[in-house]
């Protein structure tokens, strides 16, 4: 799953975009770019993992993988005591 960081929507795959980069009185295309964003905004993005325990969600990168699963800080606290 991913969080949209411009408007907040949880959504599980990512919409590419292009955009020609083209110069303006070039007939040629050929610059075109691609990019990856929200599909509904076009914002970054971050991806999202839901806590094992607590089934709430988090950026993935705040979770900490223990054996009984992906924590977050609160419920891997709680595990501890």
């Amino acid at each position: 799953m991913y969080k949209c960081l411009e408007c907040g929507l949880k959504f599980e795959e990512p919409k590419i975009y292009t955009e020609d980069c083209s110069p303006a009185r070039s007939l040629e295309y050929g610059f075109i770019q691609g990019y990856k964003g929200c599909p509904a905004c076009e914002g970054d993005y971050v991806e999202i993992c839901e806590c094992d325990n607590c089934q709430e969600w988090f950026e993935k990168s705040m979770l900490t993988m223990t054996k009984k699963g992906c924590l977050c800080e609160k419920c891997l606290e709680e595990e501890e005591e």
